[in-house]
């Protein structure tokens, strides 16, 4: 991940914020194109797994997916 610091903080923040009422969905999202939503959600998504939390990522930009090429999977119609 980048600035894997960062994202450990911020992963940090969200579980120390939602103790008292937890939190099962994170929704990362922007009004434009190219505003680093994937790049959040991922990193985000690997430190939290890291912290041993249950990680389910969800790339729901139908017309540009990119998680696939972030974790080098087969993009899958």
């Amino acid at each position: 991940p980048h600035r894997t610091e960062e994202f450990r903080a911020l992963g940090i923040k969200l579980i120390s914020s939602v103790q008292a009422r937890p939190r099962k969905v994170f929704l990362i999202t922007s009004a434009t194109e190219k505003e680093g939503k994937s790049t959040v959600a991922s990193n985000l998504a690997v430190v939290l797994g890291k912290m041993g939390k249950k990680v389910a990522l969800l790339d729901a930009d139908l017309k540009n997916p990119t998680l696939h090429e972030i974790f080098k999977t087969p993009d899958f119609p």
